[in-house]
């Protein structure tokens, strides 16, 4: 959640420049993330983003496209369990390839600058 903060934060710092992304979020845990569930989880970050589930087989592929660490972790318990996950963002040109990615440690300032400079670089 808090990478989803930034990535709003930061596309709503570019005013209507920010128009142009269109922020996508993609479940490593299609288990738990049925699309119903998405689609109220991702509502807590704005109406614009998109999220993203499918089979375990589809999630795999797209983790592994994307050079994605992801390992489900039980619980002593037994009841719950967690998600260990890689946390990146990664920025896609509008032909979907990859342009660059940000790491976690990347605040709202930063990555709007950063998606501001890759927007004028592309004009």
């Amino acid at each position: 959640p808090t990478e989803l903060q930034v990535m709003t934060q930061a596309i709503e710092a570019m005013g209507r420049a920010g128009e142009a992304i269109q922020p996508v979020f993609i479940t490593i845990d299609p288990e738990r993330d049925t699309p119903e569930v998405l689609k109220a989880y991702v509502a807590n970050f704005g109406p614009r983003l998109i999220g993203l589930t499918g089979s375990q087989g589809e999630v795999a592929a797209a983790a592994k496209a994307y050079r994605v660490f992801y390992k489900k972790v039980e619980n002593a318990d037994g009841n719950a369990y967690l998600m260990d996950h890689t946390s990146i963002i990664y920025l896609m040109d509008r032909k979907g390839l990859y342009v660059r990615h940000f790491t976690y440690s990347t605040d709202a300032k930063a990555l709007s600058e950063a998606l501001a400079d890759a927007m004028d670089a592309s004009l």
